[in-house]
């Protein structure tokens, strides 16, 4: 008895299933990304409604030719529908995201704040320098949460970028858990070195609490005494 007829069956069902796997790869891959990076509301849930739809009209026909004894249109449907399904996740897992070409630009950098009155009196941590999309000046350096003993702080600096040099507009040193203290020039703020472009500088600061007078029970001093320095790279993260 001759085995062509299986053996050509079987690789036929090899071939198409291999196809349909290559076009859900490519399909799902395709889908992610667009999804990933579409940047409108509407244009994600149309984009995504649009490929359940196809993965479960391929999933449904994949029940019915099992149900009709027609375990090859099943295999191949069923190959489609799965392979489709965890392409496009993994493509929308590493596809880069939506970024408006009007978007602010990212420095990373560092940055260490000294203070007198509390201990320790240096934080050193990351810092990030924000410049608009289309300007090479810093209007805000961004230092986030360091923990200094048993609170988190963060500072933020807000620079003005002027015609021929970058001038302090006001440091704001938040506690997180309790209070936040602000100095501005002209009430304890100045700047003692910034460099041209503000991806680098100092400044000194004497910032009261905020709203001021602080409250009699709270433990926080009244006022926060040092310097600010901050550096960040001259090429964009994103």
């Amino acid at each position: 008895m001759s085995e062509s007829g299986p053996v050509e069956s079987r690789r036929r069902v090899r071939r198409e299933l291999g196809a349909a796997i290559i076009v859900g790869v490519a399909l799902g891959g395709l889908a992610g990304a667009a999804i990933r990076g579409s940047g409108s509301v509407y244009d994600t849930w149309f984009l995504a409604g649009c490929l359940l739809l196809l993965l479960a009209l391929a999933g449904l026909g994949a029940i019915a030719a099992a149900r009709a004894q027609r375990p090859r249109a099943a295999y191949v449907l069923a190959g489609f529908a799965g392979v489709a399904l965890v392409a496009s996740g993994v493509s929308y897992a590493i596809a880069s995201p939506y970024r408006s070409p009007n978007a602010d630009l990212l420095y990373p950098g560092s940055a260490a704040v000294h203070v007198a009155e509390l201990v320790p009196s240096e934080w050193d941590g990351k810092a990030t320098c924000r410049t608009g999309a289309h300007d090479s000046t810093v209007f805000m350096v961004w230092m986030p949460d360091v923990k200094v003993g048993t609170e988190w702080i963060a500072v933020l600096l807000n620079l003005n970028p002027g015609a021929t040099s970058v001038h302090v507009e006001k440091l704001t040193i938040a506690m997180v858990a309790s209070a936040d203290y602000v100095a501005t020039p002209g009430n304890g703020l100045d700047a003692t070195q910034i460099g041209a472009n503000g991806l680098t500088g100092s400044v000194r600061f004497s910032a009261p609490f905020f709203p001021n007078p602080a409250p009699v029970h709270d433990p926080e001093p009244n006022r926060l005494t040092g310097t600010f320095e901050w550096a960040c790279v001259s090429t964009p993260s994103r």
